[in-house]
């Protein structure tokens, strides 16, 4: 019976606006900080006046700003990506409540 309520509980958390912004907060941080270097990466590619390949833009970047070069800019990209995400998911999310709710 301990484990009916749990579901139940889950079912109920699931549901809460709390927790979907929650989970689309974490998950546009993390895709914010995983793709970020790369971007950075081939920014530096394309606005090269001289024709750069990856490896001897990678060794730019260090010789230029060291390892944290890769992370310049994160914060306006942090606070884009994660607002976009807050905000779409949890709407995405609450239509879909009420999609089922009026199937019911």
């Amino acid at each position: 019976m301990e484990s009916y309520g749990f579901v139940m509980l889950s079912h109920t958390l699931r549901n809460e606006v709390k927790y979907h912004f929650g989970c689309a907060l974490f998950a546009g941080i993390v895709a914010s900080i995983l793709t970020h270097p790369p971007d950075v990466l081939k920014t530096k590619v394309q606005c090269s006046e001289a024709k750069l390949t990856g490896v001897e833009a990678v060794r730019l970047i260090v010789k230029e700003s060291g390892f944290p070069g890769f992370f310049r800019g994160l914060v306006p990209r942090l606070l884009r990506r994660t607002l976009l995400s807050c905000v779409s998911w949890t709407i995405y999310e609450r239509v879909n409540i009420l999609i089922e709710m009026t199937e019911d």
